[in-house]
């Protein structure tokens, strides 16, 4: 998925899992820590949305936030802005 390696690119730890139906997303890892983490989300595009913004945020210096920065305008869905 291009989400998951963009992501690996940037050095961003993230996990992402399905349990009974919804979405588990998180930014970090058990070791370090999470920065961030969701549950109970309904569908794939809210997880990844939630992915999305939560990077840009927590990580705004990375190259993932330069290529899904958040303006008006941006790709919806949680694609790449276009370079």
């Amino acid at each position: 998925m291009q989400l998951f390696d963009d992501l690996q690119a940037s050095g961003i730890d993230f996990g992402a899992e399905l349990i009974k139906g919804e979405w588990r997303v998180r930014l970090g890892n058990e070791v370090e820590g999470y920065q961030a983490s969701a549950d109970g989300l309904k569908t794939w595009h809210d997880a990844e949305v939630w992915l999305v913004a939560n990077a840009v945020r927590f990580f705004p210096e990375s190259e993932f936030a330069r290529k899904y920065h958040l303006s008006p305008g941006a790709p919806a869905r949680g694609r790449p802005a276009a370079t």
